[in-house]
């Protein structure tokens, strides 16, 4: 399978990131970070959440959130510089790679839910 990269222009990153999660949630994903030691082992888990993050001080800064109501992780990228979407040769989406200033790569690699371990329906609480 053919792999192409296509970086997303920080001015699109909002709305991007909105469609990305609505599209992807729940899809089973991992975080590989790169440049950083010693380098966080996580597990394969569903993805919940990639946004901007609120910070004041950081107006580049991204969170991404993966787990459920059980587990959750989150990752918070400091002064990001690029964020690229890794796609298959038919724009299948595989992955992000979002570097920061300091030159650490977040690396989040995924599987749609049919690829992957199957999903538990939503329950409604009422």
């Amino acid at each position: 399978m053919r792999m192409a990269s296509r970086e997303i222009p920080r001015s699109e990153w909002i709305r991007f990131f909105e469609c990305f999660t609505r599209q992807h949630e729940g899809w089973f994903a991992t975080l590989e970070l790169v440049g950083r030691e010693p380098a966080p082992e996580v597990e394969e888990t569903p993805l919940r959440l990639i946004s901007i993050a609120p910070a004041r001080d950081d107006p580049g800064g991204l969170t991404v959130t993966l787990g459920d109501s059980v587990s959750r992780i989150e990752q918070t990228i400091y002064d990001a510089e690029r964020v690229t979407v890794e796609e298959d040769s038919e724009g299948g989406r595989l992955g992000l790679d979002i570097e920061a200033a300091d030159g650490e790569r977040t690396l989040v690699h995924f599987l749609p839910p049919t690829a992957s371990k199957p999903l538990e329906a939503p329950t409604e609480q009422q």
